[in-house]
């Protein structure tokens, strides 16, 4: 390290414990030649981390998986439902019945049935019309599931099924978003590998991190810790080391306040006993 880069860690002067704190990695290039790939990665950072802003990547990511998982769910209760229907068609004629009079109440009057009549009646589980032993078969966790479990659930369903066609819209917008899922996943890699910097001799670049301090009742002291790589285009090799440097928060105006609370209620009481 010392041949070819210098780092060093920079922490404010004073920081005081659950407040926003700022550290800088400096990296610099001693040696003659360029070297690129380099990044810092935080290892150990008290406190709450505070991510960096401008990563749409994540938050596209994040909105894509929670509405992939919004249908996927819907699309299982369409499958239990199809399932119950299969059920009651060949049910005895008494289970139909009961069945569909409890539905039609139910639509009509729902605070007077609370549960499902025919799921007791068909299934040995109240919270599921699904039986227990064919839960996990039937449960969509990619886009490979969903035509078996299609075959299966929707065999007996008309073509002009509200159930069916309901369960056909939500396999389209699930391949939608899964299209959109893996064009997000290569521009956030393409992105990540954008987050490399390249060093010319004698040049200096800062890495940020922020993180909101512990809360602490006194001073106290934490160890950070960070990774440099970098890569030597001139022999082609991957170099990397590790930054310690202790960081000391003060206790906050808030904790000194409840100290001096909580030091005088000790007092009063053993004042009282």
């Amino acid at each position: 390290m010392a041949e070819k880069l210098r780092a060093s860690v920079r922490i404010p002067p004073l920081t005081f414990g659950h407040e926003t704190y700022d550290v800088f990695v400096d990296i610099t290039n001693l040696s003659d030649k360029p070297l690129d790939e380099i990044t810092v990665t935080k290892k150990l950072v008290p406190g709450l981390i505070i991510e960096p802003k401008g990563l749409p990547e994540f938050t596209e990511l994040t909105k894509l998986e929670f509405r992939k998982r919004k249908i996927m769910q819907e699309m299982e209760v369409q499958v239990g439902r199809a399932y119950e229907q299969k059920e009651l068609r060949t049910a005895p004629t008494l289970k139909r019945l009961i069945a569909l009079t409890e539905k039609k109440i139910s639509i009509s009057f729902p605070s007077l049935i609370p549960f499902d009549i025919f799921t007791i009646l068909v299934s040995d589980e109240t919270n599921s019309s699904v039986p227990s032993w064919a839960r996990q078969a039937l449960r969509i966790e990619d886009w490979d599931d969903i035509e078996k479990i299609e075959n299966v659930a929707f065999d007996q369903e008309a073509e002009n099924s509200l159930l069916l066609e309901a369960f056909s819209i939500n396999k389209s917008k699930l391949r939608k978003i899964l299209d959109e899922l893996e064009v997000t996943r290569d521009t956030a890699k393409s992105i990540k590998r954008k987050d490399t910097y390249t060093l010319q001799p004698g040049e200096t670049i800062s890495f940020h991190f922020a993180g909101k301090a512990p809360f602490v009742y006194r001073v106290r002291d934490y160890p950070l810790q960070f990774t440099v790589t970098y890569r030597d285009p001139e022999h082609n090799t991957v170099g990397s080391f590790s930054l310690r440097k202790n960081i000391t928060f003060s206790p906050s105006s808030l904790a000194i306040g409840f100290g001096a609370f909580v030091v005088r209620f000790q007092v009063l009481s053993l004042e009282e006993v």
